[in-house]
């Protein structure tokens, strides 16, 4: 009960035979229901989903399963560590929502801007304070006649002149 995770002892027939607190606010839809002596597959929606195939494997191979995984029963990411024993399974649930959907969401900002670098008409090198060039689209590539290992090797100082008085300018 001290544990902030939810905590779901399974026995091997499948039947969930002990839920902290944690577990019975997280997953009882209402007083009335309770999960002890329920089938912990009931708490997936799908008996193909990743959390029941999990689980299953955990019971069959007796071996430590972690996943984390979408439970589209209750519309939220779940971090599974499920631990086998002779008597059943440990499984400890934890709501991981905030941080899977913040990763999701770096992640297709990461694709738009990967989709915009690669596919913009315009050379982009991107740069240090210092003139160092970390990476070159296929555009600069195509202007400078050269490729990136190339345009990122020669750095800023290979295409500016830094002697131009209009130089100062820009810094």
């Amino acid at each position: 009960e001290r544990i902030s995770d939810a905590f779901l002892g399974v026995d091997n027939q499948y039947q969930i035979v002990y839920a902290n607190k944690k577990a019975e606010l997280l997953f009882a839809k209402d007083e009335q229901k309770k999960l002890l002596g329920t089938e912990v597959h009931d708490l997936f929606a799908d008996q193909q989903s990743e959390a029941a195939v999990a689980i299953r494997d955990a019971f069959e191979t007796r071996e430590y399963v972690y996943l984390e995984a979408w439970l589209e029963k209750f519309g939220k990411w779940f971090e599974l560590n499920i631990y086998p024993s002779a008597s059943g399974l440990s499984v400890y649930l934890r709501d991981i929502s905030t941080r899977k959907n913040a990763l999701l969401e770096l992640h297709a900002s990461e694709e738009k801007y990967r989709l915009f670098f690669e596919n913009s008409l315009d050379g982009i090198l991107l740069t240090n304070g210092e003139g160092d060039i970390y990476a070159a689209n296929p555009a600069a590539c195509d202007i400078f006649g050269m490729t990136e290992e190339e345009i990122c090797t020669l750095g800023r100082q290979g295409f500016l002149d830094e002697s131009d008085m209009n130089w100062a300018v820009f810094f």
